[in-house]
């Protein structure tokens, strides 16, 4: 289980993104007798408490557990609704309040802050200290909330579903563009790819992807999403013949029968050259499972001479077999990977240790978030290939 140390990292890193909200939940054991030792049942309720934890959590996939202190529990939820959040952690605090494993009925407090970005960290755990001094005040097992003024956050599905109805129209959709360079030794920087952004109007809201595509796929209307997305991207790549513009697909699209066809289709229209403009990005935790159907289907992209890029590469601790397993050129590490890299050596080990696994496979590594000259010298010269920083500026 990732430590304090690992868990802030990770939460640092997080608000740190304009594009990641969160909530950030700590079960404070006071009264619970955790040294481990002969003779006390400690190390079995700690396992039991895990085990508890871990399988609410499961459901969600952007989270992460640690073993904050002798006495405490850490959990991060990255990109979930408040609702679907409070309905975990209450689920979590009926099962640990109906557990006897103390005489003392007070032996427990439990605190949930809901984040975004821009806040300080330093302000997320005075939240949290807050929480648990409130819980204890009370002299009961309790648990307390400190809620996001966003009121996006709150929406359930059902609403979320009723917005997508009317809302997620072509005309709604706002496309910006992202752009990554490839790194040369002596010469300036080249232009790669543009990644596509899409961004949803709502009245008079512009939501971003980060929330409203986790939604989506959750109400199943992903597919009409990455149709319109890949229109988008095919008519700039007519527009543009010069560039490469690369889109993010759902695993559940690419794995449609409707869908897949249709998007060969589609390829097919465009002469060869143009598809070797097109890079479609699958997310890393979509390609775990080894899924012969989204093998299938990156496989017949491949042919098409289109390039394909796994992103979010290290957002989680995941054995990495699946590059053995589908067809890769490029593989997109995850921002909080990027974030001050530098200074972090557990970071500069995970990404030098993919570029030795990487170079006889012949997969490009893409840093995404670099922010500092520094961090890009640092990565150019460990040879990682192409990054989001213009070094020209």
């Amino acid at each position: 289980m990732p430590n304090k140390l690992f868990f802030e990292n990770k939460l640092r890193a997080s608000i740190y993104d304009k594009d990641k909200h969160g909530a950030y939940l700590l079960l404070d054991m006071f009264g619970l007798d955790t040294r481990i030792s002969n003779g006390n049942d400690s190390a079995h309720n700690l396992l039991i408490i895990d085990n508890i934890i871990s399988k609410k959590l499961d459901k969600f996939n952007n989270t992460l557990l640690s073993r904050y202190s002798k006495r405490s529990f850490a959990a991060l939820i990255l990109m979930q609704s408040e609702k679907e959040v409070i309905d975990l952690c209450r689920d979590i605090f009926n099962k640990l309040e109906g557990m006897r494993l103390v005489k003392n009925e007070h032996w427990f407090n439990f605190g949930v802050v809901f984040f975004q970005h821009g806040e300080k960290l330093e302000e997320i755990y005075q939240k949290m200290d807050e929480c648990i001094n409130i819980c204890n005040y009370q002299r009961a097992n309790n648990w307390h909330i400190f809620k996001n003024k966003n009121l996006l956050f709150s929406k359930s599905n059902l609403e979320w579903r009723t917005i997508f109805s009317e809302y997620l129209k072509y005309h709604n959709l706002i496309f910006s563009g992202h752009s990554f360079f490839e790194i040369l030794k002596n010469s300036p920087q080249s232009l790669n790819h543009i990644e596509v952004v899409t961004s949803l109007r709502y009245k008079s809201e512009i939501i971003k992807p980060s929330y409203f595509i986790p939604k989506l796929i959750e109400v199943g209307l992903n597919r009409r999403l990455d149709m319109y997305v890949v229109n988008y991207q095919l008519s700039q790549i007519q527009k543009f013949p010069e560039k490469n513009i690369s889109i993010n697909l759902t695993s559940n699209s690419l794995k449609n029968k409707y869908f897949s066809s249709w998007l060969k289709f589609k390829l097919l229209e465009l002469s060869s050259s143009a598809r070797k403009q097109a890079f479609y990005e699958i997310h890393e935790n979509e390609v775990l499972n080894f899924d012969p159907l989204i093998k299938k289907a990156l496989c017949e992209l491949q042919k098409f001479n289109c390039n394909i890029i796994i992103d979010q590469v290290g957002r989680n601790i995941v054995d990495l077999d699946y590059l053995n397993y589908l067809p890769i050129n490029f593989l997109k590490i995850d921002k909080e990977r990027i974030i001050s890299i530098k200074e972090n050596n557990e970071n500069q080990y995970f990404i030098k240790s993919l570029l030795g696994i990487c170079k006889d496979k012949k997969i490009k590594i893409i840093a995404n978030g670099v922010k500092s000259k520094e961090d890009y010298d640092f990565l150019k010269n460990i040879g990682v290939f192409i990054t989001d920083f213009d070094s020209s500026h």
